[in-house]
């Protein structure tokens, strides 16, 4: 069908056996600005070079725009499936492609009302969970709660941010999260059977420091140590011991997810704080990002890293380790053998030296050499004011004693002076009252008795 501008008026014969309405001057050159728009480039059939974009009216209802646009969106998959350089084949100058990003930048410009969302990964539970529950029927419940853990997710993600922004040869800043477990062997196509095997795990503790954009990559195999809170306190040492004390920092700054079987419990608190407590550090703070907001740096290395090993067929560990320290230009790599000296034991002694305390409910811990032994817990402003305003409720008062009763009527009302014997204090116990004071006292006694024995 031929769907090119009118420039005579003779219309075209149509090549088909339907009739098709005209297309007008301008009709035209919107179609051809939606060629251009797809990257095609391609000149218009009527000699219609221009580059420039007229005023774009892309509505898709005029009439005998569905063949055209078939037509179009044809030559476009068709360009997409190139392959050298990725030239357009319809256009007579040799221009390549425009990438991607041309697309997104000329669609916000013309088209501001599509919105292309890009991929997602990690997602946050709880904020799944109640989207979901909020497209059958929004509550105010819902809204609250969500509001709620969003704003917790923002200030601790601006707390992040501003750790970041005051590094100095003073002040450290790091991130510590272990990886998703690698494979040996790890290769490009791997044969059916190995997906019923269990394959070598190799672990990877990945700490980044801020200062100087550093990932240090400590690896090492399921058969030299686990992913316990052990493993975590021994490779977190380390990194102090050798980067951080070495480069003369007296603050540091650690985040972490909550992971609590790695991360997040006493034993990881106890032993920043006897670093703190014997004078190696000035002050030490470990931050916890919000469950389900736990995107940071090391995630980025992280992600590089698997790239990299997706890409290469990796049969030993030497391999592997070589593909890790390749992956980046900013990452360095710490092999921890089998025979090392770095793996310890750390909750022996710090257990022996330190009480617990509920590590699951605060966020911030801070550790500092001018207030040995303690750890301060910061939480949020708002979180107490919404507690305080929820959850203060009357005090009740104590179970009325009928057995002191009966004793201030009985015993103490005949020494007290006629003018106030009438008062409350030494009022008269009811039936009931007398008999529910014979009841505890013969229970009490029954309970001494018993204890005797």
């Amino acid at each position: 069908m031929d769907m090119s501008p009118a420039t005579s008026s003779t219309p075209a014969p149509p090549t088909s056996s339907h009739t098709s309405p005209s297309v007008s001057s301008e009709q035209g050159v919107a179609l051809s600005g939606e060629r251009r728009l797809l990257g095609l480039l391609r000149p218009d059939p009527e000699g219609h070079n221009d580059i420039g974009f007229p005023a774009l009216d892309i509505k898709h209802d005029r009439p005998g725009e569905e063949a055209e646009r078939s037509d179009f969106v044809g030559d476009a998959n068709e360009a997409v499936r190139g392959t050298g350089k990725r030239h357009v084949l319809e256009n007579d100058l040799d221009v390549r492609e425009h990438r991607p990003s041309t697309f997104r930048k000329v669609l916000q410009q013309y088209c501001p009302t599509i919105r292309i969302r890009s991929p997602r990964s990690n997602v946050c539970g709880l904020c799944a969970i109640l989207h979901t529950r909020m497209r059958s029927c929004i509550t105010a419940e819902l809204t609250e709660e969500l509001g709620v853990h969003t704003e917790a997710a923002k200030k601790m993600r601006l707390e992040y941010k501003k750790d970041l922004a005051s590094v100095s040869e003073d002040h450290a800043v790091s991130v510590m999260d272990f990886s998703q477990n690698l494979t040996l062997p790890s290769v490009a196509s791997t044969p059916s059977q190995w997906y019923f095997l269990s394959l070598v795990n190799v672990h990877v503790f990945g700490i980044y420091y801020a200062n100087k954009g550093q990932q240090y990559n400590y690896v090492y195999e399921e058969s030299v140590a686990g992913k316990g809170t052990d493993e975590v306190n021994s490779m977190l040492y380390h990194f102090i011991q050798r980067i951080v004390l070495t480069n003369g920092h007296r603050k540091l700054a650690i985040y972490a997810d909550n992971c609590g079987g790695q991360n997040k419990n006493n034993f990881v608190v106890k032993m920043l704080l006897a670093l703190a407590q014997t004078g190696e550090l000035d002050v030490v703070e470990l931050k916890f990002f919000v469950k389900g907001h736990t995107k940071n740096a090391v995630d980025r290395g992280f992600g590089l890293m698997r790239k990299k090993i997706a890409k290469e067929d990796v049969w030993t560990a030497d391999q592997l380790l070589e593909v890790i320290n390749d992956s980046s230009s900013s990452s360095a790599l710490v092999h921890i053998p089998k025979e090392n000296t770095m793996m310890k034991l750390f909750r022996t002694p710090v257990k022996e030296a330190y009480k617990n305390l509920g590590v699951q409910r605060y966020q911030i811990f801070t550790m500092s050499e001018k207030k040995p032994g303690v750890v301060s817990c910061r939480t949020n402003a708002a979180k107490v004011r919404s507690l305080l305003a929820a959850y203060l409720e009357p005090l009740q008062p104590p179970p009325p004693n009928f057995e002191k009763k009966q004793q201030m009527y009985n015993k103490g009302r005949p020494y007290a002076p006629s003018e106030i014997a009438s008062d409350p204090l030494y009022a008269a116990p009811t039936d009931k009252e007398e008999r529910h004071a014979k009841e505890a006292k013969q229970a009490r006694h029954s309970a001494s008795a018993k204890e005797k024995k």
